[in-house]
């Protein structure tokens, strides 16, 4: 596909994407966006030293905020893609390094108790994060302008 062609599709996804401001406010939340709802995981953490608040985090807590971790890194990194900007290290690789914020947090905090505290619930949480995990860095590694941009810094 012409680069040109894959950005305008981009962008159209992208605007069609977008809830119109009557939507956003009418609209009732989301099963996802009621899940985030009060997640400890999502947002800042306002900690000593920003270290995760693991008194307040649940088993629950996991699934919800690596699904929406997911989403906004491969959201990042399908506009990485779309650069129509020549492809140098620092604006494609460090720019890929320096995505998926959350979903870093997220996981660095769950495999943190998996590895220390694996409860059935922990355990259960962690089987089900697997595939999407999986999925993920299928999607990321096999992204055809992701791949294009990292091939002609290399």
């Amino acid at each position: 596909m012409h680069p040109t062609h894959a950005f305008l599709l981009g962008a159209v996804a992208l605007m069609t994407s977008v809830p119109t401001l009557s939507e956003t406010v009418a609209a009732p939340p989301t099963a996802a966006q009621a899940a985030l709802a009060g997640n400890p995981l999502i947002g800042a953490w306002n900690t000593p030293d920003g270290a995760p608040p693991y008194d307040r985090i649940k088993p629950e807590h996991y699934e919800p905020a690596v699904d929406e971790g997911i989403r906004e890194a491969l959201q990042q990194a399908r506009m990485i893609g779309m650069q129509r900007s020549m492809p140098t290290f620092e604006n494609t690789v460090e720019r890929l390094e320096q995505s998926g914020e959350l979903l870093s947090r997220t996981l660095n905090t769950f495999f943190n108790l998996t590895g220390s505290d694996g409860t059935p619930e922990i355990q259960k949480a962690e089987a089900a994060i697997a595939p999407k995990l999986a999925r993920f860095q299928s999607d990321l590694y096999l992204d055809k302008a992701l791949f294009t941009r990292i091939d002609q810094i290399y």
